[in-house]
């Protein structure tokens, strides 16, 4: 579990770069939100977005058990999640 929580808080290691994991974090919600526009729908993008909140409540607290670090910057999934906010209401 620990791996899994890992990779997914980082969103797949994007969060272990070295210059602005967060920002590239955000960035990547940008993308995924622009691939679920255009080759499916703005209410796909709502479901990950919502599966993904609750999946990473979970998690996030299962890697901050293992890591004992208040705040890791490598944890990006939060980022991906805020930038995700503003963009479920912006349709094409």
């Amino acid at each position: 579990m620990k791996l899994i929580s890992k990779y997914f808080v980082s969103i797949l290691g994007i969060g272990f770069f070295p210059f602005a994991p967060g920002t590239i974090g955000s960035m990547f919600a940008i993308f995924i939100w622009y691939l679920s526009i255009n080759y499916f729908s703005i209410y796909f993008f709502w479901v990950l977005v919502l599966t993904l909140l609750i999946i990473s409540i979970y998690l996030i607290n299962i890697y901050l058990e293992i890591e004992k670090k208040d705040d890791p910057s490598e944890v990006v999934i939060d980022e991906f999640i805020g930038q995700s906010i503003p963009l479920l209401i912006i349709f094409k």
